[in-house]
């Protein structure tokens, strides 16, 4: 998993918790040195064994940061192990000599979730990708299955689909179809012939 190592100065604590809990939570591994120090660890070595460990470096800017010896330190550090640096803006700040030639990612107030796309992207994670990460898998029929569910019938099988059964009173296709004839009775049963004759 990729790791992100986050310099700061501790009287921004509350922004960099913020911000971790987020890369977080689209896959990354987080490191600042809260985060990573047990009680009696010598935390220089652990500092710099974490720098190491790390593909990418966020630093986080603001008047405290740039005042801060181990901030210095360790973008230097970072630096010369030829990290990726992402410097953030978190508060207006005069940019110390070593990060004139950088180009940072404006975070301060709204811009923060406005500009987190490109903080991701910077990180080599895009926002869809992260999207996918930070949302719970649900299985979801395809597209395309749905539109197999929902096409109607072609003509002929909807004919073929509602045509009703034949009765087996309806008379055969191709068959003559004849009259019923009527029972004989003492009217309809009187022939008359030619000569005027009648009989029964």
């Amino acid at each position: 998993m990729t790791q992100v190592f986050v310099s700061y100065s501790r009287k921004d604590l509350d922004f960099v918790e913020r911000l971790a809990e987020d890369l977080k939570a689209a896959g990354l591994e987080i490191w600042y040195d809260l985060s990573g120090l047990d009680g009696g660890t010598r935390w220089g070595r652990e500092i710099q064994s974490a720098i190491q460990q790390s593909q990418f470096f966020i630093v986080v800017l603001s008047p405290n940061s740039v005042e801060s010896d181990w901030v210095e330190k360790e973008f230097m550090y970072a630096y010369h192990l030829k990290r990726k640096i992402v410097p953030l803006l978190y508060q207006p700040c005069d940019p110390p000599i070593w990060f004139i030639n950088l180009h940072f990612i404006d975070v301060q107030e709204t811009n923060y979730e406005r500009h987190f796309p490109i903080i991701l992207k910077a990180l080599g994670i895009q926002p869809g990708e992260a999207a996918k990460r930070m949302e719970p898998a649900v299985v979801v029929p395809a597209v395309q299955e749905l539109l197999e569910i929902q096409k109607p019938l072609p003509p002929a099988v909807e004919q073929e689909e509602q045509k009703p059964p034949l009765s087996q009173t309806e008379p055969l296709p191709g068959k003559d179809q004849r009259k019923k004839e009527k029972p004989c009775n003492r009217r309809n049963c009187r022939v008359k012939n030619k000569s005027g004759q009648g009989g029964r």
